[in-house]
């Protein structure tokens, strides 16, 4: 059935509303405009008519897509060498959107909506003197978005496993979301745990020994933070990418292969005698923990 002209706003204004704080007043005009025209189209082309769960998969599929390619605009005149792909991962309400929000902009938001399916950002950040692009996948934590999320495991070079320091039971779902993880992606993508909320300190149920020896038991990189101080949230995120680029010197990563999550940039020379991915091992950065 054709939706109606009110209901093809309403659904418009709703998938765009999550992501729509990332993009300037222009990038949200536009961003919208075709985004209602698509609603719009869409009856014609019957998609509609088709199961409401593919329906909306693939509504999603393509306005983040279109949202990413307006979101990435001001990087079109970057070069960069590398680009990794992230995801973030963990129970809903553990601070996955508020990581992503202080990563990217700078800023603390302490009323966050849950998030709907994935919302997306992107950085550059500089390793080893190179420039390095991420793209960062944030996802939704409850139950019923556990199959939109495993999509994106595929295709990710790293993740970050979040949990909330003042939630046991958010500790205890870790060995879920990590078999989840490793299961659904490709063997060499490099996995951080983060404790977040480190900042609530009087209220806080899991200790910071705890979550190293998860870490060390499972083989993740460590580290807690607090998006509310920007505590160690920067270096949760570039330590998961030096942790990736040493994978690529060591020849760990088939660069080649985008499927890994990674994808060559302009800057990147294809020639360079002892370009990695190709056999030749380099040095690179080593990831930290703490």
């Amino acid at each position: 059935p054709r939706p109606k002209r009110g209901e093809s706003y309403r659904l418009s204004f709703c998938l765009l509303f999550s992501i729509s704080h990332r993009l300037s007043f222009s990038q949200r005009f536009v961003s919208y405009l075709y985004t209602h025209l698509l609603f719009l189209l869409l009856p014609h082309f019957r998609l509609f008519s088709l199961p409401p769960l593919f329906s909306t998969l693939s509504l999603y599929r393509f306005l983040f897509s279109f949202t990413e390619s307006l979101h990435l605009s001001q990087f079109l005149n970057m070069s960069y060498a590398y680009l990794f792909k992230y995801i973030i991962i963990g129970d809903t309400g553990v601070g996955k959107s508020c990581l992503l929000l202080q990563f990217t902009d700078k800023r603390f938001q302490p009323v966050h909506d849950l998030t709907i399916g994935v919302e997306f950002g992107a950085r550059m950040i500089t390793i080893d003197g190179k420039q390095i692009k991420l793209q960062i996948w944030d996802t939704a934590g409850q139950e019923s978005f556990r199959s939109i999320t495993r999509s994106y495991y595929r295709g990710a070079a790293g993740a970050l496993l979040v949990y909330d320091t003042t939630r046991r039971d958010t500790f205890n779902h870790l060995t879920s979301w990590l078999e989840d993880a490793r299961q659904h992606s490709n063997s060499n993508m490099v996995i951080m745990l983060i404790g977040n909320k480190s900042d609530l300190e009087a209220r806080r149920e899991v200790k910071k020994e705890e979550g190293e020896a998860f870490a060390r038991e499972h083989g993740l990189i460590f580290m807690e933070t607090s998006a509310k101080t920007a505590a160690n949230v920067e270096e949760a995120f570039i330590d998961t990418a030096k942790e990736i680029y040493r994978k690529i010197q060591e020849g760990v990563f088939d660069i080649n292969n985008e499927a890994n999550g990674i994808k060559l940039g302009p800057q990147h020379s294809p020639s360079s005698p002892s370009s990695p991915g190709r056999g030749a091992p380099g040095s690179g950065a080593s990831s930290c923990c703490s």
